[in-house]
């Protein structure tokens, strides 16, 4: 019987790297990426490639793949955090009830 993926990545934190880094590749390939392509080509290593060395190019891309992990960890840490801030708040029974009381129930309204 194969094991689900949550309790493989729970048993297993370290295959969540490699797991996480190819689903981000996955994610990487979706139709609204690929007009980014050609633009991020010419930005690291197409336009003025006579002009700049390898190691400049090469320190372009690293500063840019840097950059978007960043700004993805970034993004990813808020959503988190405010995820678990507004589940708590949305259970919240006054949020419920637009800061009214709550209503109260009796046993004969059961």
């Amino acid at each position: 019987m194969p094991v689900p993926l949550d309790q493989a990545l729970r048993d297993h934190p370290l295959l969540a790297i490699p797991a996480l880094f190819g689903a981000g590749l996955v994610t990487s390939l979706t139709p609204c990426v690929y007009p980014m392509i050609p633009i991020t080509a010419g930005l690291l290593g197409g336009a003025s490639a006579a002009e700049r060395s390898r190691s400049r190019t090469l320190l372009y891309s690293v500063l840019y793949a840097l950059g978007l992990a960043l700004v993805y960890a970034t993004l990813g840490l808020l959503a988190g955090l405010s995820g678990s801030i507004f589940g708590g708040e949305l259970q919240s029974v006054g949020l419920l009830h637009h800061g009214e009381p709550a209503p109260r129930v009796r046993a004969r309204d059961v």
